[in-house]
């Protein structure tokens, strides 16, 4: 959960009051940014677990989140203690909303609220809604998970090895020289939420994620800029198919900025220091690549990491 990564000056004070505020930005699925007054105040969703940035469903959450608070929206706020708190946007609960829907999982949490969201998350499960489907490991042959029991944030996962294949320090070079210096670009569209996600690999060994959100419907528009940088990226495994089918490579390291913005005015709503492991699968195969399992550009020669814009 995003809360225990948030900088120290904007976490809210021990309290347990309810106070009236206006939603300023999402940071991810289960963190807002509401102002009361002249204070804006970063609230993470008491006891709810989405994933976070790089993670199986992440940009999913996030979007949902955002489109449940959008920008300006009046909300209620209950403390429970720290940065943790219940929202509510008119008759919408929204820690249970981002349960119910599959988009987070239930996290620890007391009482009455935590009894809720338990509840709330077996009947997700049960549904197989949201990231109870999406985020599922993939059994290989035998009942294994492929890539020698390794399954990625994102949805992807590497092959098994055959025998002939290039696996250990000799695929992890060769994929290693094919994706330095290039990024990879997803597009992803529904109803009025449209995506875009870039994945950088620079030469210096830095890398830099971005999610560009644009919400549109009549009469509203609001767009959103996510950015993380990390130092330095790498190569934990490989596999590369003998015949030439398939090549993939499991991509860790850990970023240590975020930085978001209001696009529409390119304002920075956060700039503060990170610490959050990430690993991605990036795979070649029939032709098409694929980041995190989704079908993805490559760009060779064409990375960039710094802030943008």
């Amino acid at each position: 959960m995003v809360g225990a990564l948030l900088a120290a000056s904007t976490l809210l004070a021990p309290d347990a009051h309810a106070y009236r505020a206006k939603v300023v930005s999402v940071v991810d699925g289960d963190t807002v940014r509401v102002k009361k007054g002249k204070r804006t105040r970063t609230v993470a969703l008491a006891g709810v677990a989405a994933p976070q940035s790089g993670e199986c469903f992440a940009d999913e959450a996030r979007a949902r989140l955002a489109k449940l608070l959008r920008r300006g929206a009046k909300v209620r706020v209950k403390s429970t203690g720290g940065s943790s708190g219940v929202v509510k946007k008119g008759r919408t609960h929204v820690n249970r909303a981002m349960v119910k829907g599959g988009y987070a999982r239930a996290a620890s949490a007391k009482g009455k609220l935590g009894t809720q969201l338990a509840k709330d998350a077996t009947a997700a499960e049960g549904a197989g809604r949201g990231l109870w489907t999406a985020c599922a490991p993939v059994p290989a042959p035998g009942g294994e998970t492929p890539g020698g029991g390794t399954t990625t944030p994102g949805g992807g996962t590497t092959q098994p090895a055959a025998p002939g294949d290039v696996t250990g320090q000799p695929a992890i070079d060769q994929m290693t020289a094919e994706l330095r210096d290039g990024f990879f670009r997803t597009f992803s569209s529904s109803g009025d939420i449209s995506d875009k996600y870039e994945l950088n690999l620079c030469g210096d060994g830095r890398f830099r994620y971005l999610h560009d959100t644009m919400y549109t419907t009549p009469g509203f528009s609001q767009h959103y800029i996510n950015q993380r940088f990390g130092n330095p990226w790498s190569v934990r495994e490989a596999l590369i198919k003998a015949d030439g089918s398939y090549r993939g490579a499991i991509v860790v390291g850990t970023f240590n900025r975020a930085r978001d913005y209001n696009g529409d005015d390119a304002a920075i709503t956060r700039d503060e220091a990170i610490d959050e492991p990430v690993e991605i699968v990036l795979e070649w195969q029939n032709g098409q690549w694929y980041a995190g399992g989704k079908s993805s550009q490559h760009y060779p020669g064409q990375a960039f990491c710094d802030p943008n814009p």
